[in-house]
């Protein structure tokens, strides 16, 4: 049987003194690189992201057939040692679970991401099961090959990996999406340390912006050294914390990648799974689910909360529907414009507005994708925002399993 999750694909823009830009984040959350260099660079022992590792040697006869599946059906995503470690770990923890349909958590997928250092803005897990490892293969490359063209092409790269346990083979097909090269940067490190994050984006990506979750939450945006990507990155408190790097695409920023770094503490072994609790099958009710959620988020940060606007989510859920129904995922539009062009058509005078995307099986899943943004989180919790409107559209995904996109508008109306 078979099992996925878009995992953190996600995006997110806003409009005001910084247009068009991945933040929305209060200037007060900056941190500069020459406190941080200040400190300490002593680094914990662990997983690094961006390492050179040895060709994978296990999974060879898996691997190539789906490299040729997935190269006939048009992708250019290569084979990547750290996703087929990731790939494997997940396949373990599938056949010690004896899963047969339920999706992959994406915390999961963080976790096995952060064990192997494999550098990656989302995710698209595969699994199978069956009786022969040969019967999971040709399950994962039929998947494959009902994949649109325009889907594949998100990924750029990929990780296969096989356990076999008593009577059933489970494999995991792990495609990535990822817009940068990286320098090695630690995924685990000492308290009180900082590392180097450089790189550089990868094109059409262009001008890279970084962010940061720490452990209390707060997200800060981090100053850059110049116009490279090369900043300075500080773990003054133990925890996990999310690195995030953004850069400027085709129709908008986009996420390039989103790295788990635990600062100590140690790396989980695995995630705690989140049950999935039923959703409305509507939009409409799907759309309640998600406002409920971003207020019930904020109120655990002491925020107030924000009215649900009518034009605002009327030009959400439109957007979420042109999203679905073309296939793209973008800020910018080349039928309706960005969000600021979107709210003019709609007669909504906004000072200032904000948008984050993303997609997922559920509404919920979708909403824990941004709050593991540093980015998004940022447009989230902003205080700022007023009115906000909530957009879904529903898809059928890979293996007939349902997929939401979700559209959320944030803004401040013009007095």
């Amino acid at each position: 049987m078979l099992a996925f999750a878009l995992i953190s694909c996600a995006s997110a823009g806003s409009r005001g003194a910084h247009p068009n830009r991945a933040e929305g984040l209060p200037s007060r959350t900056e941190a500069t690189g020459g406190e941080a260099r200040n400190r300490s660079s002593a680094r914990a022992a662990g997983p690094t992201y961006g390492a050179a590792l040895p060709a994978e040697e296990g999974d060879g006869a898996a691997a190539a057939k789906l490299a040729r599946t997935l190269s006939a059906a048009g992708s250019k995503a290569r084979r990547d040692s750290a996703l087929s470690r990731a790939a494997r770990e997940l396949a373990s923890r599938v056949e010690q679970e004896g899963r047969a349909q339920a999706a992959i958590d994406q915390d999961e997928v963080r976790i096995a991401q952060a064990r192997s250092g494999a550098i990656a803005a989302g995710f698209l897990p595969i699994v199978a099961r069956a009786t022969t490892a040969e019967l999971a293969i040709q399950t994962l490359a039929e998947r494959v090959r009902a994949l649109s063209p325009r889907d594949l092409s998100r990924f750029t790269s990929f990780g296969v990996g096989s356990v076999a346990g008593q009577g059933a083979t489970s494999v995991v097909l792990l495609l990535a999406m990822s817009g940068v090269e990286l320098e090695p940067f630690p995924a685990t490190v000492s308290t009180g340390s900082t590392a180097i994050l450089q790189g550089r984006l990868r094109a059409p990506l262009r001008n890279p912006e970084v962010y940061v979750t720490p452990p209390s939450g707060s997200p800060q945006k981090l100053r850059l050294e110049g116009d490279a990507l090369r900043a300075v990155v500080a773990f003054p408190s133990p925890g996990r914390y999310q690195v995030e790097i953004v850069g400027s695409g085709t129709h908008g920023p986009e996420v390039a990648a989103i790295l788990p770094v635990y600062a100590g503490v140690a790396l989980p072994s695995k995630a705690q799974r989140t049950e999935a609790r039923p959703e409305p099958p509507d939009a409409s009710g799907k759309e309640r689910v998600l406002a409920d959620e971003v207020n019930r988020f904020r109120a655990s940060r002491g925020l107030g909360p924000i009215l649900v606007d009518p034009v605002l989510s009327k030009v959400a859920r439109s957007y979420a529907e042109e999203l679905r129904d073309t296939g793209r995922f973008a800020h910018r539009s080349d039928r309706s414009g960005d969000v600021g062009d979107r709210l003019r058509a709609a007669r909504y005078v906004a000072a200032r507005a904000g948008e984050n995307l993303a997609q997922a099986p559920t509404v919920r899943e979708a909403h824990r994708s941004l709050l593991g943004s540093p980015g998004h989180l940022g447009v989230i919790v902003d205080p700022a925002w007023r009115e906000a409107g909530f957009g879904v559209a529903i898809s059928e995904g890979v293996g007939g399993m349902p997929q939401v996109t979700v559209v959320q508008i944030f803004a401040v109306p013009r007095d």
